[in-house]
Parts: C-alpha cells; sequence; structure tokens
C-alpha cells in the first residue's frame, strides 16, 4: 500500500504526533522553526534576531 491510498484521518493523525528531537538535530529544528515563523510580524516584533 503506498502513501496515496491511505485515507486522509491516517496522514493526519500521523501528522499530529509529538516527538523529541535528537540532540545531533537540535540546530537544524531550531533554524527551521525560526524560518517559519520570520514573516509573522509579532514573532518578529518578541523575538527580532531569532537566531
Amino acid at each position: 500500500m503506498n502513501h496515496l491510498s491511505k485515507s486522509p484521518a491516517v496522514h493526519r493523525d500521523q501528522a499530529l504526533r509529538i516527538r523529541a528531537v535528537p540532540s545531533a538535530e537540535r540546530a537544524r529544528f531550531e533554524a527551521a522553526m525560526a524560518m517559519a515563523f520570520s514573516a509573522d510580524p509579532a514573532a518578529r516584533w518578541a523575538w527580532p534576531d531569532p537566531l
């Protein structure tokens, strides 16, 4: 079975899983989160220099 044959509910459940970030990937995770919110005016005001 490929990923296209699964129902949207399965994908949504998998997307909502919370898991720890391995320490080896911490810097990459932090950079991704900073970039994800860099265009948000409230986030830019609260954290003007995220990195």
